[in-house]
């Protein structure tokens, strides 16, 4: 049962007053819980956002210019290497050296010397891999080699799967956005207007 408003006071005061309170109280519990209220965005503190994961850093360019490439091995054990030959001065017909090292390949122009060296030759823009070479990178018909030029006038040969390997391996994972709770749907419908109860006669 409400209370009456006392003398000297209006209607709109009370209930004034009354929302007033309702709000402080909210707040106080917020404090209390030391929460959001219900549908609120959460904001990262800046110690969460610096305890994200960053970027790998890279070491410094030496300011050499390289030509790269990724030809596909093809039918005859051959790769493409047109453009890094032309960036290393090779003229067609040029003889190569092959050396092959833990996890890459080398490559330069000369006639082989020891017995570690393999031989092949630049010929029509490709140049034939060596069985020792081919086994050593793990690549078959149809495999990517990855080839570099070097500052010393070498070319070097990677297996194409283990450079996206490496690759991979330092990316981070990019964690699922989160969105805030959407605030709960309000019912429909208009309350009935109050009407006082009706006396019934004795």
């Amino acid at each position: 049962m409400g209370t009456a408003p006392a003398a000297g006071e209006r209607t709109g005061d009370v209930m004034a007053h009354g929302l007033d309170t309702l709000h402080r109280t909210r707040a106080q519990l917020t404090a209390i819980k030391g929460g959001r209220p219900a549908g609120a965005a959460q904001v990262p503190s800046p110690a969460a956002l610096a305890a994200l994961p960053t970027a790998p850093s890279w070491p410094s360019r030496d300011g050499v210019k390289r030509a790269l490439g990724a030809p596909a091995m093809d039918g005859q054990n051959r790769i493409a290497i047109v453009k890094l030959a032309s960036h290393l001065g090779w003229a067609d017909g040029t003889d190569l050296v092959v050396c092959v090292e833990r996890g890459r390949v080398r490559v330069w122009p000369g006639v082989v010397s020891t017995p570690a060296e393999l031989p092949s030759q630049y010929r029509a823009g490709r140049m034939t891999l060596p069985a020792a070479a081919r086994a050593r990178l793990d690549v078959g018909v149809g495999d990517m080699v990855f080839a570099s030029t070097a500052s010393n006038g070498e070319l070097l040969l990677l297996s194409g799967a283990d450079v996206a390997q490496a690759i991979d391996a330092d990316a981070e994972p990019v964690p699922a956005p989160v969105s805030a709770p959407l605030p709960a749907a309000k019912r429909g419908g208009v309350k009935p207007a109050w009407r006082a109860p009706v006396a019934s006669g004795g």
